[in-house]
């Protein structure tokens, strides 16, 4: 076990004997019963911290999530459905009316998704006020019963601390273990580059529609809490102010670990008794921590004191390239079969005409050159192939099938992966975290697995973790492991982008300019890595403006100019071309 392992362990071990001392210290005091709000108001904001810290999305409606689950639960046990199976219920009819509006609200980013929830908060809160003959409106609806288990109720605090916090703290020891899943990892890539992540096969859509309906399921796990807590709800509990508090307390708490939900929440329970004398200003006092908070704590106090969830630290001793023993002959065949056809492919932007009929094809396990001068069309082409948008005539085939239209997840599940023109790496997270996220559509635990951590998805995340530390052997950055992927020079991160293409064990890799800010040396290691693809059972796509790089490693080359072919062969061939010597290298002297 990893010595991050080990402390995040102990943390948990800290948390659960906090939660033991402050119920000796407290036990038959009024405060145990702010303790045990504070402890149903973790586990909702629990739910903000998931959302903001692992896929950047914001929130200002989760109150409404708060008012369905503690609406649902109340209703559904006052028609005799048992309290436990209420709950249940209310948690799960939450999650599928996130996954109904989600569809739709989260295709938008940012300050418009935050909008978007604010509206949808503002609808739940008109319904639970107007729809007296249901929730009987302003005045409140009552009588809800105590939660309770074959026939033990739990009508003393003591009993509801303990079942409120044993709750609170699986739901942290859950939310531990999905960070680190791959269901986390993927999420964390999605929030830093939304392009990178699907290059890689993470469907952003799907991921975030996850994250979003374990999100409201815990708020609403918290309202059907709350609401056979304190036995009656009234609509003004679930507001926008609501809304606004809940979403303070995740920042004050810290979005960075899913300990900053339990700090959030003693904050929220605390911080109105502090500004008890200014109740009639409490919105404005909220907007003045909230700025404070962004300008002065952007990671919140579980950030102050180092409650991180970095990646573990394992040290790596090896440097250098993977050993080369002998060049790698490249693969010839006397019949050539083709993994990759551009059929007529054309791309217009607004008039703008990028490329104009492009017809070639590439043989399996061959590198194929691309190259022309600034302009021509190339990244295009790449973009097109890996349908970060379609063409607008033609198409492109894969093996066969016409790729042309499906969403880029997709192409890369098939087994199409590529580096970027411009480096597009998760520089937040480690080198390793980077390939182990390029090995995603080899990976198949799902948010369950990850959270209570099955052995399945134990055994498939060491898996991927040692398949991960093999590609950064080969590329020598094996030593770098541990370092955040932002730092590494320039080269390295090409290098870098190199090795998670690599974890994706593509059949088809797109390198768009990879020597680009190598030195020599290193465009040298580069050559020797190309050249050794094919024999692996990967053919090889090559952008390149080196031409030392491209005649010494690709079998046949594809010329553009102005977003036309103007030339196809073999190196040779492509060298002695008066008209690639004129639109690529210049006109020579004696013309």
């Amino acid at each position: 076990m990893s010595s991050q392992r080990n402390l995040e362990y102990l943390t948990l071990g800290i948390f659960a004997a906090g939660i033991a001392l402050l119920y000796l210290v407290l036990r038959g005091n009024y405060l145990l019963g702010a303790l045990v709000l504070a402890g149903i108001y973790a586990i909702v904001v629990l739910g903000i911290v998931l959302l903001s810290g692992l896929s950047g999305q914001y929130t200002l409606g989760h109150a409404a999530f708060f008012g369905i689950g503690a609406y649902a639960s109340a209703l559904t046990s006052l028609a005799d459905v048992p309290v436990p199976a209420a709950c249940l219920l209310a948690t799960v009819s939450t999650a599928v009316f996130a996954i109904v509006i989600g569809v739709s609200i989260l295709r938008l980013k940012g300050y418009y998704l935050a909008l978007a929830t604010l509206a949808f908060g503002l609808i739940v809160f008109s319904l639970l006020n107007g729809w007296h003959n249901l929730t009987m409106g302003p005045s409140g609806l009552g009588g809800i019963p105590k939660f309770q288990v074959a026939g033990l109720v739990f009508k003393s605090e003591d009993a509801y601390y303990w079942l409120v916090w044993t709750i609170a703290f699986f739901t942290v020891w859950g939310s531990i273990n999905l960070w680190r899943s791959r269901l986390g990892q993927a999420l964390l890539a999605v929030k830093r580059d939304e392009d990178g992540a699907a290059a890689v096969g993470i469907n952003v859509a799907w991921v975030k529609l996850q994250v979003f309906a374990l999100s409201a399921a815990l708020a609403g796990l918290g309202g059907a809490l709350y609401a056979h807590y304190i036995t009656f709800i009234a609509p003004e509990r679930f507001n926008m102010v609501a809304s606004f508090e809940l979403l303070l307390a995740a920042l004050l708490g810290g979005i960075g670990t899913p300990f900053g939900a339990v700090f959030g929440a003693l904050l929220l329970v605390a911080l109105p008794e502090v500004v008890v004398l200014l109740r009639d200003y409490k919105v404005i006092v909220y907007g003045v921590v909230f700025i404070l908070v962004s300008l002065y704590l952007p990671r919140g106090l579980a950030g102050l004191i180092t409650l991180s969830l970095a990646g573990p630290r394992p040290r790596f001793a090896e440097t250098g390239l993977a050993p080369i023993a002998t060049a790698t002959p490249r693969c010839k065949y006397e019949e050539p079969s083709p993994i990759l056809e551009a059929l007529n492919v054309g791309k217009s932007f607004a008039g703008l005409v990028a490329l104009s009929n492009i017809s070639f094809a590439v043989d399996i396990r061959t590198v194929h050159g691309v190259v022309g001068p600034n302009g021509a069309g190339k990244t295009t082409l790449f973009n097109i192939i890996t349908s970060v948008f379609p063409p607008s005539s033609g198409e492109v085939r894969f093996e066969g099938t016409r790729i042309s239209g499906l969403p880029a997840y997709r192409v890369a599940r098939l087994g199409v992966a590529r580096t970027f023109q411009n480096v597009r790496l998760f520089g937040d997270q480690t080198v390793l975290e980077n390939v182990v996220i390029g090995a995603y559509r080899n990976t198949r635990a799902g948010l369950m697995a990850g959270a209570l951590r099955f052995p399945s998805a134990v055994a498939e995340e060491l898996q991927v973790r040692s398949e991960a530390i093999e590609c950064l052997r080969f590329v020598g950055l094996a030593a770098d492991a541990q370092r955040k992927a932002e730092i590494l020079p320039f080269g390295q991160q090409r290098l870098l982008e190199f090795a998670r293409a690599l974890a994706l064990r593509p059949k088809l890799l797109l390198l768009d300019e990879p020597a680009a800010g190598l030195n020599d040396n290193e465009t040298e290691q580069l050559a020797q890595l190309i050249s050794q693809l094919p024999a692996r059972g990967i053919t090889v796509l090559l952008v390149e403006h080196n031409m030392g790089l491209m005649m010494s490693v690709a079998d046949r080359i594809v010329v553009l100019n102005y977003g036309s072919k103007i030339a196809e062969g073999d190196p040779d061939e492509i060298q002695d071309n008066r008209e690639v010597v004129k639109a690529y290298l210049g006109e020579p002297a004696d013309a």
